[in-house]
């Protein structure tokens, strides 16, 4: 049963990672702001430009020095706890997340960052609820609610769930998970095609490899050149196999 969900783990997961250079991005254009000493952001700058090198040292670094000169620097506790979480360091980054959650605690960044963090440790259960809170100060961002939905299938796809007795649990976290999806879709303005790929997941789940192969030829039809095209055809082809057909979910 789980083709789909162990094949295209991978892929998956870069987009997510794929997230932390469009938050580097935000974090720079906040480097300017009136109350920032000229000294920080800079240093904050020349971090930043370190980290988008991948010389995760010495960005860790000036952004702790960005940090010493200005104690308040909400852009520099946030970059320098996704930079931390970047090398490993999962405790110092949750740490860095609750400082830049003190200084601004309406920031939907800080949650969004967090709910990362959790996927990559496969806390599927934190992870859904940090982006739940995200979507709560900031309900109109799409990306919020795809990732909760993600999170959420993930969650119902872990073998706990395998268990029978458990089957009403699982489809409940199933039901939560399309609701998200089809928020963050619809306020993307139909355009957020990654959701085709979660809900392929979340009809495996169920054992629906039919429903699922349509969704990731939907997928297909909106990225047909995307890096994970093959897999994803490589995907479809095993759903729809007779060997599939005789998995039980």
């Amino acid at each position: 049963m789980r083709l789909f969900l162990s094949e295209m783990r991978a892929a998956v997961l870069t987009f997510f990672l794929l997230l932390c250079p469009a938050l580097l991005l935000a974090q720079q254009a906040d480097t300017s702001a009136p109350s920032v000493p000229r000294s920080a952001s800079a240093m904050l700058e020349r971090a930043i430009a370190m980290a988008r090198a991948n010389r995760g040292p010495i960005a860790i670094t000036l952004m702790q020095e960005a940090i010493r000169i200005y104690p308040e620097y909400f852009a520099a506790h946030l970059a320098l706890a996704n930079e931390l979480a970047k090398a490993g360091r999962v405790q110092e980054a949750l740490a860095e997340f609750e400082n830049a959650r003190k200084i601004n605690p309406g920031n939907d960044e800080v949650y969004r960052s967090v709910g990362l963090l959790m996927m990559q440790l496969k806390k599927y259960d934190l992870a859904a609820s940090v982006f739940a809170d995200a979507s709560v100060l900031n309900p109109n961002e799409p990306l919020h609610h795809l990732m909760r939905g993600a999170a959420l299938v993930r969650q119902a796809a872990g073998g706990e769930y395998a268990n029978p007795q458990r089957r009403a649990e699982r489809d409940r976290l199933l039901q939560q998970a399309e609701e998200s999806l089809s928020r963050a879709f619809a306020l993307s303005g139909n355009r957020l095609s990654e959701v085709y790929l979660y809900r392929a997941m979340s009809y495996e789940v169920r054992g629906e490899r039919e429903e699922a192969a349509s969704q990731l030829e939907q997928y297909l039809a909106a990225h047909p050149e995307a890096a994970e095209a093959e897999r994803v055809r490589d995907a479809i082809k095993k759903l729809r196999s007779p060997a599939a057909a005789n998995t039980s979910p």
